[in-house]
């Protein structure tokens, strides 16, 4: 039988994927799409590879965005649509797990950064939660965008895994987080690698190269 699309690995690898998928919010009745991801985790390399799958980084993707776009929605529980999966699939995409985001949970996360700086731009949480620096009305620029936040957000790591705060996030991120992992051994399995004190490398090659 065939394995859910929710989960689709590939064994004898120790390579994981996980499809990050960002939208505005969570409750909402129609959540709209704002990114999707391809998170790569090489644990031999301590690297975490980003790749994005919409908006997409090259020319004549217009089509397939918006197939993406329009295709998107989620289930009672918050997890990504059947439909929606399979238009994934169709580009030829893999993934072991997959986790659902909104721009409150992404808030929060740069709120316990202290905030961060966008093409000289010093943004705070509440400007991410409002949607302002997350909208599609251009593709390119809001790639660019997200790709720059999460970059501080990588490159701010330790400092966001030493707040207060990060130690009792569960319960929120229970409410703006959906994900095939469960949310508590997400929590503990990043505060399992800052202990380590192992360093890990987020790349950008789709985007960098360009």
């Amino acid at each position: 039988m065939a394995r859910p699309l929710e989960s689709q690995t590939f064994p004898n690898s120790t390579q994981h994927n996980l499809l990050v998928i960002v939208t505005d919010h969570m409750e909402l009745p129609t959540p709209v799409l704002r990114s999707v991801w391809l998170l790569i985790n090489l644990p031999s390399q301590n690297s975490l590879t980003f790749v994005p799958l919409f908006p997409a980084s090259y020319k004549n993707s217009a089509s397939r965005d918006l197939i993406l776009e329009k295709s998107f929605s989620l289930n009672a529980n918050g997890s990504p649509s059947n439909k929606f999966l399979k238009n994934l699939k169709q580009f030829d995409f893999w993934w072991d797990d997959y986790v659902v985001i909104d721009e409150v949970s992404l808030a929060k996360f740069v709120d316990l950064a202290g905030g961060i700086k966008v093409e000289n731009n010093f943004i705070k949480a509440s400007q991410i939660e409002t949607g302002a620096y997350l909208s599609n009305k251009d593709p390119s620029k809001s790639l660019r965008t997200q790709y720059r936040i999460i970059e501080q957000l990588c490159n701010k790591a330790p400092l966001i895994m030493i707040h207060p705060d990060f130690r009792n996030i569960t319960p929120f991120l229970a409410s703006h987080i959906r994900s095939s992992i469960p949310v508590d051994i997400m929590h503990k399995g990043l505060l399992t690698i800052y202990e380590s004190e192992s360093i890990i490398k987020c790349e950008f090659p789709t985007i960098q190269n360009e």
